[in-house]
């Protein structure tokens, strides 16, 4: 609890006759000074009953604020911090749920330190014996800790990836399609060794779990961007953990001392595993392993960063520790030597700069004698009268430039044009000079801000001018300062291209991911520029987070390549793969900005210059067959389809909902698991660990991602056949084998409306049945099949959930009755259900029967739930920790996207393939969008 403030003390009085204190008659009497403590407004942590909510004193006896410089106080911020204590077998938080927090586990020294601190504070015997009792069983624990070889384990997370979708039947003909084309078809992606965590260690794909240990801290990336949690955390042992908010945190992530801890385990614990991940690492020994994580350094980039330029010398490889990285081709603001035409003309332009634009009036400081101090009136009087000139754009990039480069324009400017390395430092310090943002808001550089050139590319960036110091990307800064310097220095620098198209996105990069390593491989410039990543501007459901980096520098990489030839073997065709590709994808010229098509509102509006691989239909020669959608439904699996023919037009196509593949793919930022990536053709994959968060759905701007249930039987779309219980046909309707084609059909959910209450008019033969009456006058009954193709020795547990109006249920799978339950709260939303043993399961078809009932006769309102039935399998984390017999939140959700048929011989889309009238084309929209 928050101290008592100094303001509510009371004010001692003085003792009466007491001389130091006497006043003369009729003068005001003084109060002391009463310092306040200010405390903020109340923030969103509530204690739980075992949690508590700890005084500033108490957050100090804490291993985590101990490192601290200045620790945060949670009595100014109250509700920021809140000590939660969680029990053996209790999820702390789960997948796919928002966060907003992080989490510091306390060590057995953290606990006993608090507990002696409150001991000491603790105003009652009772309490004093209480905690005298808790701190001699720590003592206990810590001692054990002590002689143990490492920190203790005190949680599991685990990651619940979506369940295997049910496969629809195959025939025979597509059997045997399978079989012809499987010697073509390209392998799937590799599984990897981890996935992506916002803890301190990453997930083992194997298991699906990573462990935590007491003194980490886990759940930065959703406390900093508001990210999803990227797993479920579940208490092996009764522990205590620290819960903070990003006010909180930010303080944390500042200090010296704890960034150096939170390094030092890094790089002890997940360096490795995340350069084992990379193909050019995967199979160094340990030794070669540790020479790099010796050589590497950490770095941190806040988001808009730009970490590396195109074009810039690579002289680092990076291994992302967190965060995301956008790595962008085409900004194209270096200047290149042979493309200025006049070296001496440039450099003395350069040095016009550099001459005193000191007024006449004005003497130095250290020429004027010493004077009294002037009063603020004199000052500024003296102020006005001997301020100098305004300095000129020239005189600011000449103070903007490195020494190095100035005494290079000077070389060159005194007639030596062919010193190559002269030349080189006159590029790296005007390159220096763009990337200056306090240079660029500088008021001298008002006017080039506002010639034309620049002022019809600046005002589309966000806030225009005023936007500079804080709301420009680095890359904008730097675009911004190339058309600054062509516009002071017009006959001496090239024009940047204009036309160039738009910048590409090549890939968005983030945990355990590698950059930069092609350049140092062959020692050429970078080819891309890579910045600190976070989120489109303009998703307001998300706050920036920073960008944390593993710098390898150029020679240690170098030096391992050169000491193995195992290495360089397995590095070569990797480079040599990658060359053609980064070949293929620029070969093309850029768009043409006289294509008056490209160019509309319209063309821009829809995002179409986005479609690298944007389908159309021309309608013109479109019949509605529909064989494009049934084709995309047989390729794959799961029966999904990835193509729906509804979307905007532009002039005689449809542009449906399908993937574009995005020259931007916003869809892949902020994945908490990482699992929507880009395939080797350039198409969205998503894989077999996401978590059914959504987020990936949410962002694509064009509904090209679906979120599907994956339930064995879900609660909407699943077809039932139903019937009053009259006219069900006697006890064995429950029965497998009973025929019920004569029953009606609905979908799932099944509403009490109108149309229900038609069918049912028209099977019962007794009259109790009417359109338009509200009351059920006896029971229903449900049926529904199912197939269901378990895997190969699965002895796992399912789920069944039933919901309905009516609050008699009673349920029946393959004939035989199942037990049901219910727990105050689905009493209330009128849930039941069953755990299964998936023996009860056949494989192939079964059925479902449910008999719903109420009171006779039950009035339900309109629309009201009949029946919503879903059955699910429980994924199966027993073996070690406290997650045995733990209840983990189902996945019941998985993204679908379209992959291009990638996996397809000569990844040929079905959909345009099998289109009978050729109506059907994928098209790149920046170079053959098919007009006229």
């Amino acid at each position: 609890m928050a101290q008592e403030s100094d303001s509510h003390k009371p004010i001692q009085a003085r003792p009466a006759g007491d001389a130091g204190t006497a006043k003369p008659k009729g003068a005001p009497v003084k109060t002391p000074a009463v310092k306040t403590k200010v405390v903020k407004p109340e923030a969103e942590l509530v204690p739980g009953p075992d949690d508590e909510r700890l005084s500033d004193a108490q957050l100090k006896t804490l291993g985590l604020f101990q490192k601290l410089k200045k620790a945060p106080s949670g009595e100014k911020f109250r509700g920021s911090i809140v000590l939660r204590r969680f029990r053996q077998g209790t999820a702390v938080c789960r997948q796919g749920q928002p966060g907003s927090s992080a989490f510091y586990i306390l060590t057995s020294h953290d606990v006993l330190a608090l507990r002696k601190h409150q001991m000491e504070a603790a105003d009652s015997a009772e309490r004093r014996e209480t905690l005298a009792a808790e701190v001699a069983e720590l003592e206990q624990v810590a001692a054990k800790q002590d002689a143990a070889a490492g920190p203790r384990r005190v949680a599991t997370a685990l990651l619940l990836a979506g369940q295997a979708v049910q496969p629809r039947p195959r025939g025979v003909w597509e059997r045997i399609g399978d079989f012809l084309t499987s010697a073509d078809t390209p392998p799937s992606a590799a599984a990897p060794e981890a996935i992506p965590n916002d803890g301190p260690t990453d997930i083992d794909y194997a298991t699906r779990r990573a462990p935590m240990h007491e003194g980490e801290v886990f759940g930065e990336m959703s406390c900093m961007t508001l990210a999803p949690r990227s797993a479920t955390i579940i208490a092996d042992v009764d522990c205590y953990m620290l819960e903070f908010l990003r006010n909180i945190f930010d303080q944390i992530q500042k200090d010296a001392g704890y960034k150096e801890a939170m390094d030092k385990v890094y790089q002890e614990r997940v360096l490795k595993g995340h350069l084992r991940r990379l193909q050019f690492f995967r199979d160094l020994s340990d030794a070669q392993l540790e020479t790099i994580r010796q050589g590497a350094t950490l770095e941190t980039h806040d988001p808009g960063t730009v970490i590396c330029d195109e074009h810039d010398p690579s002289d680092s490889v990076y291994v992302i520790r967190s965060g995301l990285v956008q790595v962008v081709q085409g900004v194209d603001v270096a200047l290149k030597a042979d493309e200025i035409e006049d070296w001496s003309a440039l450099c003395r332009a350069l040095l016009e700069g550099g001459k005193s634009t000191v007024s006449a009036d004005e003497t130095p400081a250290s020429e004027k004698p010493a004077e009294a101090k002037a009063s603020p009136a004199a000052l500024l009087k003296a102020g006005k009268k001997t301020a100098g000139p305004v300095a000129s754009p020239k005189q600011k990039i000449w103070e903007a430039l490195p020494k190095d480069a100035r005494d290079a324009a000077k070389q060159v400017a005194d007639g030596d044009e062919a010193d190559a390395a002269a030349r080189r430092q006159i590029i790296a310090g005007l390159h220096e000079v763009m990337k200056n943002r306090e240079w660029l808001a500088a008021k001298e550089m008002a006017p080039p801000l506002a010639s034309e050139d620049v002022r019809g590319v600046v005002e589309a960036f966000p806030k225009g001018v005023k936007g500079i110091k804080k709301n420009w990307s680095g890359v904008e800064v730097r675009v911004a300062g190339r058309l600054v310097l062509e516009a002071i220095f017009p006959k001496n620098l090239p024009k940047r291209r204009r036309f160039g198209g738009p910048p590409q996105i090549l890939a968005y990069l983030s945990r355990g991911d590698c950059f930069g390593e092609m350049g140092v491989i062959e020692n050429v410039p970078r080819n891309a520029t890579c910045v600190a990543y976070d989120h489109p501007p303009d998703d307001s459901g998300r706050k920036s987070g920073r960008v944390e980096l593993v710098r390898i520098p150029a020679e240690v990489f170098r030096q391992l390549l050169d000491s193995s030839s195992e290495l360089q073997s397995k590095v070569m065709p990797l480079v040599e793969e990658r060359r053609r590709k980064t070949a293929e994808q620029t070969q093309q010229d850029p768009w043409d900005p006289r294509n008056s098509v490209l160019s509309t509102p319209e063309f821009r509006d829809e995002g179409f210059i986005q479609g690298q691989q944007l389908m159309l239909i021309d309608l013109d020669r479109c019949t509605r067959c529909g064989d494009c959608v049934r084709a995309c439904i047989n390729t794959h699996d799961d029966g999904y389809s990835r193509l729906f023919l509804d979307g905007p037009r532009f002039d005689r196509f449809l542009v449906p909902s399908a993937c574009r593949q995005c020259l931007d793919p916003a869809c892949m930022i902020g994945c908490p698991v990482g699992s929507i990536q880009r395939g080797d053709n350039g198409q969205i994959v998503i894989r077999d660990w996401c978590i059914g968060c959504g987020l990936c759905e949410r962002q694509c701007p064009y509904d090209s991602i679906q979120m599907h249930d994956i339930g064995i039987v879900t609660g909407e779309g699943t077809p039932w056949r139903f019937a009053p219980e009259s006219a069900a046909g006697g006890n064995g309707w429950q029965r497998a084998e009973f025929r019920d084609a004569h029953w009606p059909q609905a979908i799932a959910p099944l509403l009490w409306d109108l149309d229900v209450q038609a069918s049912l008019s028209g099977i019962a033969a007794n009259g109790r049945w009417t359109v338009g009456d509200a009351t059920v006058s006896e029971p229903l009954c449900f049926r529904s099949q199912f197939i269901h193709a378990p895997a190969d020795g699965d002895g796992g547990r399912y789920k069944l959930q039933v919901t309905s109006g009516l609050g008699d249920v009673t349920v029946w799978l393959n004939g035989e009755l199942l037990e049901l339950s219910q727990d105050a709260p689905q009493k209330r939303r009128g849930t039941h259900e069953s755990r299964i043993d998936a023996r009860k399961l056949r494989r192939g078809e079964n059925v479902l029967a449910v008999r719903v009932a109420g009171d006779e006769p039950t009035t339900l309102d309109y629309n009201a739930i009949l029946l919503s039935l879903r059955l699910d399998r429980v994924p199966d984390f027993g073996g070690d920790g406290g997650a045995v017999g733990t209840e983990i939140e189902l996945v019941t959700e998985t993204a679908v996207v379209c992959d291009l048929c990638s996996s397809l011989a000569g990844a040929q889309p079905a959909c345009v393939r099998e289109c009978p009238h050729e109506a059907a084309m994928r098209v790149d929209a920046r170079f053959n969008f098919p007009i006229g």
